[in-house]
């Protein structure tokens, strides 16, 4: 094993004087095995080296502490406060986009940029057009970026980032003197100035270090193995596979091996003082053990449980006297199967080197609660109320449950203590009077994103009983027996694009931290895991359920590729099958509830709803079962299509009632300023929450200029329609569907109601135009298959607005219009401007032939209204109980799946 080689290495080396080697790890993991190995291999009582992790290693040089980021993020807006001179934005509002630029501030230092050069938005350019590591590509990709941003565009977002961008480097500057004054540093900050003082350090003397299992080097780290070769005695170890050259997990270590020579290249063994001999490798380089020889398996399972039902199978096939407990491993790419998991294991001492995370704690999910009811409710700025009360209530919390079990004491001490941090940061902190006046909006989301993030760590004795981790704790080690599950893409590698102010080129170019890095990171982390194993079963949940893709992880394919591994698919014989609900009886009481809340009318998507499955029709609108709504800035495809309609109903509300030539709606699609003016007001609208205003992401910049792209195509096609006569605009309309036993209507609001000339038409239409997001044209074949399950749920809409129409007068200066000629129309945002484009409704006709519905009262009217009678006349059938679909595709995204169980059916 790589770790046992280099502590039987170094004790060849320094023997009994280990107690002067300080050995520096990635992570605290390694060095708890260090020490058994160490033990082993001397076979009697030794001085320990000093064991150290490299950012504790960089912290014992700096005389600065770091503060949390509670607090590092109030230093930021105090900076924030004394270098803007224009735009003044609270606490409240600053926090977000603060740890943002915390985050690029770590990611500039870590990587000692230029910090002046990066920001100087006038100068940069040229700068770096002096340098000589950039090639072409790299320096125009940066032409283009500050292309892009001229500071010359009126636009007022393009302004704000041009005018943030141009003041980050006095914000830089003025954060880290505000720190260093007070003797603090955020992490990043603390190793560049241990970097840049390096040859004052005096400490270093007369050690001897040995560096392991490094991979991907930020420049501080680089900087730092530098020094210490130069100037002390200092062995580099490198976990490496020559197998690995030109593969994406040795990008970097190769590069590193050249600046720091592996120190077991070469054919080495050590003896101990016992009969014992460690025999080291005499291959080139000692990790040179190849995965040709490991049994490796790949399997699919359906679901989280399966995935852990089958990991509790294999590792107590696996688990043997043979080797130590401790040669076994269950690794989780995905750290939230920790509490499953837990569930699904051998009956053998286990040590879990994971926090478990605070939010699956049931003291977590309380206090999100009472959050949340306090962003719904709130109705004053007195926050510090509330987080006494909070404090006060776990606090209470802890005292009737101090004889539960160690978790549920760990976690309600670890929310007490988080609450405290944050009034003691908040409230207690003189440094700061101005910001907790205005944080009041901000503090409940804080705790909510404080308790998502926090772990509560497990203590046990690391280097005994099988093993649970995450893929970042098993650096440097490796076992026998090795089970990974979710080995998904996007688990694993676990690749996010950073959310950052400094664009992707940039930080190419000054080798900041990519997506390309993290990739290489996490390759070379799973590669080297599989390389010495005797036995690994990689897991991927298959499941596309929710947001999950149910893909296998890139990694898998690559082995599959490489080693001809075929996938093999689990099945779950032994689960529980769970009763699937089938029918609800329609009770009179619950009916007639139903019908007096909905005003005795329904909507079409009430309709829709109930052909599509009469058991969500129940859930909805007889249970009044609301799903939950998903807080969220993305936007939303529902949300998208809103903030495009509101639009378009502002900019022809004023013509309401007039006839639009061509060139006065091309004049209207020439007006940007307008029309961004209205979808800014909107995307306020939308994403804003309790007087907060909703600034942009990168998403929602993204989403912006989709919108207006997609309200200019708008308006040209319109313009070709012109003559327009803009008759009503969100029109609410009705009618009566059937007399008996109560009178019972169909209403609803129709987005837009028009009068165009159409070509294949003598004379004009008047078009009932209903907004659809969708990218996909429904058609249909006949006014029956509206009332079925098939996929026809835009038109049946369209047909109940015309039907409603047909009964509803709109009043205009007192005279009543009647309109003839009705064709609705279904407006597809997204595919307006495509050649041929038709936005109204066809049917079959003859010679094979579409016709479009331009009459639909002579056309459509008596079958629709017909069918309409008996769909409504079914659902008010005490006879015919509610039942569930057939239709599989109508579950996959159905918010009741869970309730009506069908989910857990299908799978087992």
């Amino acid at each position: 094993m790589f770790l046992y080689n280099v502590i039987a290495d170094l004790y060849k080396r320094k023997g009994e004087d280990m107690k002067n080697v300080t050995i520096i790890f990635p992570n605290k993991r390694a060095g708890l095995f260090a020490n058994q190995y160490l033990s082993d291999i001397a076979q009697k009582p030794v001085w320990a080296p000093q064991y150290t992790t490299i950012t504790e290693f960089f912290s014992s040089l700096s005389d600065k502490k770091v503060p949390d980021g509670i607090e590092l993020v109030m230093y930021l807006y105090k900076a924030y406060q004394q270098s803007n001179k224009h735009d003044k934005y609270t606490f409240d509002q600053f926090y977000n986009w603060g740890e943002i630029l915390l985050n690029d501030f770590q990611d500039i230092d870590n990587n000692m940029v230029n910090a002046q050069s990066l920001f100087d938005n006038a100068s940069a350019l040229e700068t770096l057009n002096r340098t000589d590591y950039l090639d072409d590509s790299q320096l125009q990709a940066i032409r283009t970026f500050f292309a892009d941003y001229d500071v010359n565009d009126k636009n007022l977002i393009r302004k704000r980032f041009i005018d943030m961008w141009n003041n980050m480097y006095d914000l830089y500057t003025l954060f880290r003197t505000s720190l260093a004054n007070d003797g603090l540093a955020y992490e990043a900050m603390q190793k560049r100035e241990v970097v840049e003082n390096l040859n004052t350090v005096s400490s270093l003397d007369n050690r001897t270090f040995a560096i392991i299992g490094f991979n991907v080097l930020n420049e501080t780290e680089r900087q730092l193995f530098l020094h210490l070769k130069a100037n002390t005695e200092t062995y580099f170890y490198w976990d490496y596979n020559p197998n690995f050259i030109h593969h994406e997990a040795s990008a970097f270590i190769e590069e590193n091996i050249k600046l720091f020579p592996n120190a077991l290249l070469r054919t080495q063994s050590v003896e101990d003082s016992g009969s014992a001999t460690c025999k080291l490798s005499s291959t080139p380089n000692i990790t040179s053990t190849t995965t040709d020889s490991n049994n490796i398996q790949i399997y699919s399972a359906s679901s989280d449980t399966a995935q852990c039902s089958f990991a509790y199978k294999w590792l107590t096939e696996h688990i043997t006297d043979s080797h130590p407990l401790n040669s076994n491993a269950l690794i989780l790419a995905d750290e939230n199967l920790l509490q499953t998991s837990l569930h699904s294991l051998p009956d053998v001492p286990i040590n879990i080197t994971m926090g478990f995370p605070l939010r699956q704690t049931p003291i977590a999910s309380y206090v999100q609660s009472l959050c949340k009811k306090h962003i719904r409710c709130n109705d004053t700025n007195d926050s510090e109320s509330l987080l006494t009360f909070l404090i006060e209530t776990v606090k209470q919390i802890g005292k009737v449950n101090k004889k539960s079990d160690p978790l549920t004491i760990e976690s309600i001490f670890t929310t007490y203590e988080l609450l405290c941090r944050i009034k003691s940061v908040i409230y207690e902190n003189t440094k700061f009077p101005e910001i907790k006046d205005n944080i009041h909006t901000l503090l409940p989301q804080l705790i909510l994103n404080l308790i998502s993030s926090k772990s509560i760590p497990f203590h046990g004795e690391p280097a005994t009983g099988m093993q649970v981790m995450g893929m970042l704790e098993t650096r440097n080690l490796d076992f026998k027996n090795i089970v990974i599950l979710s080995v998904n893409e996007g688990v694993l590698p676990k690749i996010s694009n950073p959310n950052s102010f400094i664009p992707y080129f940039l930080r190419s170019s000054y080798n900041m931290t990519t997506v390309e890095k993290q990739t290489s990171l996490y390759a070379y982390y799973f590669y080297r895991l599989l390389q010495r194993a005797d036995n690994v079963a990689l897991v991927y949940n298959n499941s596309t359920e929710g947001l999950k893709k149910g893909e296998m992880s890139r990694f898998l394919i690559q082995l599959q590729l490489e080693r001809k591994v075929q996938v093999q698919t689990l099945t779950s014989p032994n689960l529980t099958t769970v009763h699937r609900m089938t029918s609800v009886e329609k009770k009179p009481q619950h009916m007639d509830e139903m019908l007096s809340k909905l005003n005795y009318t329904f909507s079409p998507s009430a309709l829709k709803t109930y052909i599509q499955c009469p058991l969500q029709f129940f859930f909805k609108y007889v249970s009044h079962i609301t799903p939950q709504d998903n807080n969220t800035d993305e936007v939303e495809d529902s949300t998208f299509g809103t903030i495009i309609h509101e639009v378009l109903k502002d900019i022809y509300t004023p013509y309401i009632g007039q006839t639009l030539t061509a060139s006065q709606i091309e004049s209207l699609a020439k007006d940007r300023v307008m029309i961004e003016q209205l979808v800014d007001k909107q995307f306020e609208a939308q994403l804003a929450t309790h007087n907060t205003p909703a600034n942009y992401t990168g998403e929602q910049y993204l989403n912006r200029f989709v919108i207006l792209k997609y309200i200019n195509n708008q308006l040209h096609h319109d313009a070709t329609l012109s003559p327009i006569k803009i008759i009503a605009l969100e029109q609410d309309a009705r009618c009566t569907i059937i007399q008996k036993p109560h009178p019972i209507k169909l209403g609803g609001r129709i987005d837009r109601i028009d009068n165009i000339t159409y070509a294949s038409h003598e004379g004009s239409i008047t078009r009932i135009v209903d907004y659809k997001t969708s990218s996909k044209q429904q058609t249909t074949n006949s006014i029956e298959s509206l009332f079925t399950n098939s996929g026809t749920d835009h038109i049946f809409q369209a047909f109940c607005y015309a039907e409603m129409l047909i009964s509803t007068q709109l009043t205009k200066d007192t005279e009543p219009q009647k309109f003839s000629n009705l064709a609705p129309a279904l407006n597809y945002i997204k595919l307006v401007g495509r050649q041929d484009y038709d936005s109204c409704i066809t049917l079959p006709g003859s010679q094979r032939k579409r016709t479009p519905v331009l009459d639909y009262q002579g056309q459509c009217h008596t079958e629709f209204k017909e069918r309409l009678s008996n769909l409504v006349s079914e659902i008010l059938n005490t006879n015919i109980p509610f039942h569930p679909t057939d239709n599989e595709k109508t579950c996959e995204y159905c918010p009741y799946l869970h309730i009506c169980n069908k989910d857990n059916n299908a799978k087992h």
